[in-house]
C-alpha cells in the first residue's frame, strides 16, 4: 500500500456526548503535547489503508456480480455493495465512518468505471 493519502479522503474527528452536569470536551493528549479530537496521523494513514483495501474488494465483487447477473445495471450492483457495507457498519463488524463509505463508493465507482 501506498502511503500517500489521496486529498479527499476524510479525517475522522471524534465526536462524542459526555454525561454529566459539568461541560466537557472529548479529547485526547497526543504525543506532542497538545489536546486534540481528531485522527492521529497514524490513525489517518491505517483509516485509509482499510478503506481503499475495502475499495479494491467491492471491485472485484461488483465486477464478478456483473458477470454473473448480466441484466443488473452498474448502478444496481453499487447500491447492493453500498448497502452490503452499511449493514456492516451498524451491525459494528466494520469500522468505517459515513464520509469514509462515501469515499469508498467514490473510489470504487473510479476503479470499475470503464477507460
Amino acid at each position: 500500500m501506498s502511503n500517500t493519502i489521496p486529498d479527499d479522503f476524510p479525517r475522522r474527528v471524534s465526536n462524542a456526548s459526555l454525561a454529566g452536569a459539568m461541560p466537557k470536551l472529548a479529547v485526547r493528549l497526543t504525543p506532542d503535547g497538545k489536546y486534540s479530537n481528531i485522527a492521529t496521523d497514524a490513525e489517518h494513514l491505517k483509516a485509509y489503508e482499510n478503506a481503499e483495501d475495502l475499495a479494491q474488494h467491492l471491485k472485484t465483487y461488483v465486477q464478478r456480480k456483473q458477470k454473473e447477473n448480466p441484466t443488473w445495471s452498474l448502478e444496481f450492483n453499487l447500491a447492493r455493495a453500498r448497502k452490503g457495507v452499511e449493514s456492516k457498519m451498524s451491525s459494528g463488524e466494520w469500522d468505517l465512518e459515513p464520509l469514509e463509505l462515501a469515499w469508498v463508493m467514490k473510489r470504487l465507482e473510479e476503479l470499475i468505471a470503464p477507460y
